[in-house]
């Protein structure tokens, strides 16, 4: 025998809980992806805020050592060369806020 159920005959316990499922399922799935764009979303703003700082450090040293070479140079015939610590820590906060990686 084949039961057919009418669209509006009252549901029995089993398909309420089908459907409870269900609808608690697609909730799961909708608050899931509302987090991963949050995640996303903020990840990306940190990023930006963290790269414009590292720039505003980097022109601080820039400026510091262009003025460390006006010194030098009027006090000595010699032309200033930062040490090697200096310009790699430097090409590496450039690199960093020049070349930002994607997701």
């Amino acid at each position: 025998t084949k039961i057919v159920t009418e669209p509006d005959a009252p549901l029995n316990a089993a398909q309420k809980a089908a459907e409870q499922r269900k609808v608690r399922a697609e909730a799961r799935a909708k608050l899931a992806a509302v987090k991963a764009i949050q995640s996303c979303v903020r990840s990306k703003l940190t990023a930006s805020k963290v790269r414009e700082q590292q720039r505003t450090v980097f022109d601080k040293h820039m400026s510091d050592l262009i003025a460390l070479t006006a010194i030098l140079k009027r006090s000595s015939t010699q032309e200033y060369v930062p040490p090697p610590a200096t310009v790699s820590i430097m090409t590496t906060q450039f690199l960093f806020f020049a070349c930002p990686t994607t997701i």
